[in-house]
């Protein structure tokens, strides 16, 4: 994570700052009715922010807030709280101590925070995916359990550290490294079925039943016993580790792929599936530039790498070109793809061409540079060497 610059409120915004003390309402009983305002109150006293009090507030906030996941924050929510402390302490002419105030606020130091949450999922062994740990028990955390007795939480658990400027900055970050792992944990893990609701339900001829909604545990199965990864996934998990930046092209796409992938298996809206099983698509299989006959590119491509049991490669083509339009009327038309059926087999391809993608980052795949694959070309044209794609069993 960069480091902050040593001087973080420039001379204009502390301009600004100090021209929203003038503007802001002290104890105002209320805004006027159908005008935004923010309204704060502490210790008995209120701070109101409306018209040209507010817009300054939203533009000081803004500029001095900063993305979470590239460079810790701090958010938004935290650099107006921050904001608003500061006029309270500036409001006995201390306007000059307040800014200092400010300004070490906002210079802090990230910290270093740890996120843990459970999943559902049969682990053999502790495992590392990318920057995060899953294992059975909160002892092999190095934390003490006893803290989160009270919480009655259950095992196995994910746990990322991360780095951030504020809880709420950390989390972010932290939500990310896990969806990231969690993906790949379900590409380690046989098909699960998805996850549904507690609910109950109602025959018309008066039966009745009711559902806890669980479901959708995994079960790893990709994992030797020491908690080792299989070949490829290894690959992917130590690319996960890595900041964008240090991964190859090849290992950012199948990332992309797999969180894609993920949110099309843990779904069962037919829309969702295929729009964001295309896109896991468009990841492996289109290049740079290439923005026309999409639907061929994908088609032929996809079937180059794998074909369904059920259809022969031809038919295969000609069914993901209609797929490819479905996805666009469901995005852009809104016109919802009703065929559950048919959105499961495209799922199922895009599974095998995931795995597929995930061999090319083995130490053994023989690609086009003897070694795996670090581009899409060389990935591409790994398959173009093969007869067939492989099959669904």
């Amino acid at each position: 994570m960069p480091p902050r610059p040593s001087s973080i409120i420039t001379r204009s915004q502390k301009d600004e700052l100090r021209g929203l003390l003038t503007l802001v309402q002290w104890d105002a009983p209320h805004a006027p009715a159908g005008t935004p305002y923010r309204l704060f109150s502490k210790l008995g006293r209120s701070m109101l922010f409306v018209g040209a009090g507010l817009r300054t507030l939203r533009l000081l906030t803004l500029g001095l807030a900063r993305p979470a996941l590239t460079s810790g924050g701090p958010l938004p929510e935290v650099v107006e709280s921050l904001i608003v402390e500061f006029v309270r302490n500036a409001e006995n002419d201390q306007v000059e101590t307040a800014l200092v105030w400010l300004e070490s606020q906002l210079s802090a130091a990230a910290q270093t925070w740890t996120f843990v949450e459970s999943i559902d999922a049969h682990i053999p062994q502790r495992i590392q995916l990318g920057s995060c740990t899953v294992v059975s028990d909160l002892a092999e955390l190095d934390m003490d359990a006893a803290m989160f007795d009270a919480f009655d939480l259950t095992g196995p658990f994910i746990a990322a550290t991360v780095e951030g400027r504020g809880q709420a900055t950390a989390r972010l970050v932290a939500i990310e490294r896990i969806a990231e792992a969690m993906a790949l944990l379900a590409l380690l893990s046989a098909p699960a079925e998805v996850p549904d609701d507690e609910h109950i339900w109602k025959r018309h001829d008066g039966q009745f039943g009711y559902s806890t909604g669980e479901g959708g545990a995994l079960a790893v199965h990709r994992v030797d016993r020491t908690g080792k990864l299989w070949p490829g996934y290894h690959e992917l998990s130590g690319a996960l580790a890595r900041p964008e930046e240090e991964r190859t092209e090849w290992e950012q796409r199948v990332i992309g792929a797999a969180r894609w992938w993920r949110k099309a298996s843990t779904t069962s809206w037919p829309s969702e599936i295929i729009t964001a099983g295309m896109s896991a698509l468009e990841c492996l299989l289109l290049k740079a530039g290439e923005r026309m006959e999409k639907a061929n590119l994908l088609a032929d491509r996809a079937t180059t790498v794998a074909v369904l049991t059920t259809m022969t490669p031809s038919a295969q083509v000609g069914w993901l070109r209609c797929v490819y339009n479905r996805r666009n009327y469901a995005l852009h038309a809104g016109r919802f793809h009703q065929d559950d059926l048919d959105a499961m087999d495209f799922l199922a391809l895009v599974d095998l061409v995931v795995h597929e993608a995930i061999g090319h980052l083995d130490p053994w795949h023989r690609g086009t540079n003897d070694g795996p694959c670090t581009t899409i070309d060389e990935a591409l044209s790994a398959h173009d060497e093969d007869d067939e794609g492989s099959t669904r069993t």
